[in-house]
């Protein structure tokens, strides 16, 4: 069997088969960044080379390099990463520079990039930097807690299709293991005019939010009504149109997709 295509939670069989660098070009990618690979620059081998137009016609330039290590990356990594910086070609470029990490860095290398205006990131970090979901977190949670929802919320439990013949389970408990991975990655539920559905979807999306204000590891959830889109055609229209109704502001939904696949949405 190859190695690459071993099944690991959470990573879908198209990311296993990706090198860590063309994981990171990808991020960089959704990010807004023209990427190239194995840039030769004066005679150092840059894994990556990131390019995006700034404000007024000016160009960000980063040097990245990518260390798919399971060791902590140490201070003397991004020493040497810095004389690549400093070298001629590179200052002649005003290149800046990035170091992705597959695990971590250790304390003095993560002082040291700070030090040195260079960015150390693992792909963790690379990865929930994609978009700031915090204003949208909070809207989910200012509108539950307006909503009449809020003072008359009562327990729903939901019979669970596997199991018939038992009791009903409490939705709640249900759903939140659902969502850290607990059977299939699709939930339907189904349910007669005015038993509860829209209500349960509104609380677990309020649970959730609540979650990610102290728990950077939970996942965000994205919550549409199809109601308010009957035009929309397809999934990325979809979340785009109500990203841009919630926040007013334009999101590309190729990243909500990745977070998706990522476990991360």
């Amino acid at each position: 069997a190859r190695p690459d295509l071993i099944s690991r939670p959470g990573k879908s069989t198209l990311e296993q088969g990706k090198s860590f660098e063309d994981k990171v070009a990808h991020l960089l990618r959704l990010l807004g960044y023209n990427v190239e690979r194995e840039q030769l620059i004066d005679s150092n081998r840059i894994d990556l080379v990131a390019r995006k137009r700034a404000d007024f016609g000016r160009e960000e330039l980063y040097f990245v390099e990518c260390k798919d290590h399971q060791a902590v990356i140490p201070k003397e990594t991004i020493q040497i990463f810095k004389t690549w910086l400093d070298s001629l070609t590179a200052r002649q470029m005003q290149a800046r520079g990035m170091v992705v990490a597959a695990k971590d860095f250790s304390p003095a290398a993560r002082g040291y990039a700070r030090e040195q205006n260079i960015q150390a990131l693992t792909y963790d970090e690379l990865e929930r930097n994609l978009f700031d979901f915090s204003p949208y977190l909070a809207r989910i949670r200012q509108r539950y807690e307006a909503s009449p929802i809020a003072a008359v919320y009562v327990d729903q439990f939901l019979a669970l299709e596997n199991n018939p013949d038992d009791k009903p389970a409490p939705m709640l408990p249900h759903a939140l293991d659902w969502v850290a991975g607990t059977g299939s990655r699709l939930w339907l539920v189904l349910g007669d005019y005015g038993t509860g559905k829209s209500t349960l979807v509104e609380r677990l999306a309020y649970e959730l939010a609540r979650q990610c204000e102290t728990d950077p590891e939970s996942p965000v959830p994205i919550t549409i009504n199809l109601r308010n889109f009957p035009n929309a055609i397809s999934l990325e229209s979809l979340i785009r149109e109500h990203l841009e109704a919630e926040l007013r502001t334009v999101l590309n939904p190729e990243i909500v997709l990745h977070l998706l696949d990522a476990g991360r949405v």
